[in-house]
């Protein structure tokens, strides 16, 4: 695995490769028409963010947003915010949702992305150290939500969040952080029935000293409900299933193992 003190490998822009969904979205975002041009604003802002230091149930989150009144959205590891911005785009409304990272600077690169402003598209962000416990669980007598632009600790919402998205980010860390991750996002969890927490990312069908970091199926089920789960059984529903990996999301990590190597998809749902 790199160091994050290592000089990254020099980008190629022949592997450039955009989906067409995803070229129109971004289109319709930034205003740019021409697909050459496009091209040019993604490798520009690519080449910007590469150098800082550094689902199956999407459509459950999109309902719940239609459904629950003031429902909130917490996108953990938002690097530069596309997950949100999608989410927004499809149905969820901007004022609830809130982006958290440990830097800001992928985030404020997203601004230049797709061309918007804090003031343009005033989506919240909170700066900070999940594991952290001033910024994860500060003592707070909050009893309602508070605007989420004026946050000043994670406890706050402790309870009141309905969707909870880590994608590409709970395999940055190692296995007993990977648990205690998820111990905090579940007690920020809302406890009513549909509340969910979802994600995807690199999974292996085995844990080796090559894998520390990598679940399967299984035993990411494990992490959540059972013997030594968050929850009992009958409190949540787990579903994971895993993939091959596209050449994007290889890219996207440093580690490939062939056979054993896939994308792992998952959510955790209330009951």
């Amino acid at each position: 695995m790199s160091n994050f003190n290592d000089p990254p490998k020099p980008l190629d822009p022949s592997l450039y490769a955009i989906a067409d969904d995803d070229a129109k979205f971004l289109k319709e975002c930034t205003g740019i028409t021409d697909d050459e041009e496009l091209k040019r604003h993604i490798l520009t802002v690519q080449a910007e963010a590469y150098v800082l230091p550094g689902n199956l149930a999407y459509p459950v989150v999109l309902d719940l947003a239609k459904k629950r009144e003031n429902a909130i959205m917490l996108d953990i590891g938002c690097c530069l915010g596309n997950d949100s911005r999608r989410a927004i785009a499809d149905g969820f409304p901007l004022h609830n949702v809130l982006c958290s990272d440990l830097l800001a600077g992928f985030f404020n690169v997203g601004h230049k992305l797709y061309k918007t402003t804090p003031e343009s598209y005033p989506l919240a962000f909170f700066e900070g150290d999940i594991f952290n416990t001033d910024f994860a669980f500060a003592e707070t007598t909050t009893t309602t939500i508070p605007k989420l632009s004026t946050l000043t600790n994670l406890g706050q919402l402790k309870g009141k969040i309905s969707v909870i998205h880590g994608s590409a980010f709970f395999h940055l860390f190692e296995d007993a952080k990977q648990r205690e991750l998820a111990k905090i996002l579940a007690q920020l969890l809302s406890p009513e029935p549909g509340s969910i927490i979802l994600g995807c990312q690199a999974g292996s069908k085995t844990r080796t000293e090559v894998a520390p970091r990598m679940f399967s199926s299984v035993t990411w089920n494990d992490v959540w409900i059972g013997e030594n789960g968050l929850f009992r059984p009958d409190e949540v529903e787990v579903h994971a299933y895993a993939r091959p990996p596209t050449d994007d999301e290889i890219r996207a990590t440093t580690q490939r193992h062939d056979d054993e190597y896939f994308w792992l998809t998952w959510s955790v749902t209330r009951k």
